[in-house]
């Protein structure tokens, strides 16, 4: 039974590896005259001199540290400590999923209209009003399901206008070495998924407080973080995406 699966992965893989190989050209080409390493160096510290760059990776370090403490703390949260039979686990979480193809919809409609900034703003905005509810939970002990989980698919709704816009605003400074920069990015995502699933560990008590904690706190950091935009970006005129 294992085997049907196991070979559909396996051309899957190789479909798309072909399909990079056939459509996807290197943006930064190997100059013999230097060293790899030293390439990796000079990319990784041409990627942080930039502010937009910076601004663009906290974005996405708050927003994952609150992604990951609620996928790490969701089973424990509606099976644990709010008593659903696990058959209804799948149908809860997906809707943390809806909220993202709402927000992905939204935000690809309303990108017509305003720039990835303001749209980072919108974000921010639902994520700190799901995230100040939240650490009045924490702050409380305890809330209703549909409170808290409701205010759960809001900060998702939110994710969906902060990592893709902030994932834009990173990387447009530096076409040259978008593989690296997106390597970078990628790398900061996992360490702060994995610090906040530790954290999230940590916390458990057998309540709701670390999972509302952490997504709070997260919340609000978004929003405090693009509040001081201005410290981060300084008097930095954001590059327009590359045509």
């Amino acid at each position: 039974h294992w085997r049907l699966p196991f070979a559909a992965t396996a051309l899957a893989g190789l479909l798309i590896l072909l399909g990079i190989y056939t459509s996807l050209d290197e943006t930064l080409a190997a100059r013999q005259t230097q060293h790899v390493l030293r390439q990796l160096l000079d990319s990784v510290r041409e990627f942080f001199s930039h502010r937009q760059c910076r601004f663009g990776v906290l974005v996405i370090m708050f927003t994952i540290i609150g992604i990951m403490a609620l996928i790490s703390g969701s089973s424990s949260l509606i099976i644990v400590i709010y008593g659903y039979p696990v058959k209804y686990f799948g149908l809860i979480f997906a809707l943390t999923g809806l909220s993202i193809l709402a927000g992905s919809t939204v935000n690809r409609r309303l990108l017509q209209r305003f720039d990835a900034m303001q749209m980072i703003g919108a974000g921010a905005v639902l994520a700190g009003i799901a995230g100040a509810q939240l650490l009045l939970m924490a702050w409380l002990g305890k809330a209703p399901f549909a409170w808290l989980w409701g205010n759960a698919c809001l900060f998702m709704c939110g994710t969906a206008f902060l990592l893709p816009n902030a994932t834009a605003i990173a990387l447009d400074p530096v076409p040259r070495i978008a593989g690296v920069a997106a390597s970078i990015m990628g790398t900061i995502q996992s360490l702060s998924g994995a610090t906040s699933a530790i954290i999230s560990s940590v916390l458990y008590s057998g309540t709701i407080m670390n999972v509302a904690v952490v997504l709070g706190a997260s919340g609000v950091g978004v929003v405090l973080l693009f509040l001081g935009r201005r410290a981060i970006l300084g008097d930095a005129t954001l590059h327009g995406r590359e045509t």
